[in-house]
């Protein structure tokens, strides 16, 4: 980054270092780990991790520890993101839904070091508003349901209620008729499917497309602030 003046003051050079780690051209290793550590969202300590192993012995042994930590449980979390994935494909498969996954996984697997090195909570897929009953029931022949506090809580428009499968420690699937990249059409939703590519195991939009949905989504959900 060479707009240094944009980087807030207060431990300005351990902000600088982890911008570098991220963009994976690390030079400069004069900074505090302990600082570093503190403005490190955690949710960037497995990205973090797996950018830093090449240069392990340049490193604090416990600052890459704590790291390490992280990556290993984001490990555990995404080895079962993978078989709910599985599962969810075959409920969906078995009701003829069709649907493409969104943000998250697919990021995952084409824009990080590795999918674990990720981290996320939910999933988001799109489909069919005339498929939604459908796979909500599919799903809850799976496992998942709609937690009690959300029953008659109001939505916003082409987002639906999270369903939590019964065994803990999974993720929450999000199912969404609506993208925030397009006009509230039918017509428009429809024109996604022809174009959608397979990213893995996964389908999803074009690339084009899923790039302008990412955007959007930010913008008008997290204002950029996110990690």
């Amino acid at each position: 980054m060479d707009r240094h003046d944009l980087i807030p003051t207060t431990h300005r050079g351990e902000r600088k270092f982890l911008l570098d780690v991220l963009a994976d051209r690390i030079g400069d290793f004069t900074f505090d780990p302990i600082a570093f550590r503190e403005i490190t969202p955690s949710k960037l300590w497995p990205l973090v991790f797996v950018r830093l192993q090449p240069h392990a012995p340049r490193i604090p042994k416990e600052l890459l520890a704590t790291f390490g930590a992280a990556y290993r449980q984001s490990l555990m979390k995404e080895l079962r993101r993978r078989a709910e994935l599985r599962r969810i494909d075959n409920a969906l498969t078995a009701a003829n839904v069709r649907y493409l996954v969104l943000k998250g996984p697919v990021l995952a697997e084409t824009a990080y070091p590795d999918r674990a090195s990720r981290t996320m909570t939910d999933l988001d897929l799109l489909l069919s508003e005339d498929d939604y009953e459908r796979a909500k029931s599919a799903l809850e022949n799976a496992g998942y349901s709609i937690p009690a506090r959300f029953h008659g809580a109001p939505m916003a428009a082409g987002d639906t209620p999270p369903m939590i499968h019964s065994d803990p420690g999974g993720p929450s699937i999000e199912l969404h008729t609506m993208l925030d990249s397009l006009p509230e059409e039918r017509r428009a939703l429809e024109s996604m499917w022809p174009s959608a590519r397979r990213v893995g195991n996964m389908m999803t939009l074009e690339r084009g497309e899923f790039f302008t949905h990412v955007v959007a989504h930010v913008s008008k959900h997290h204002r950029f602030e996110g990690e």
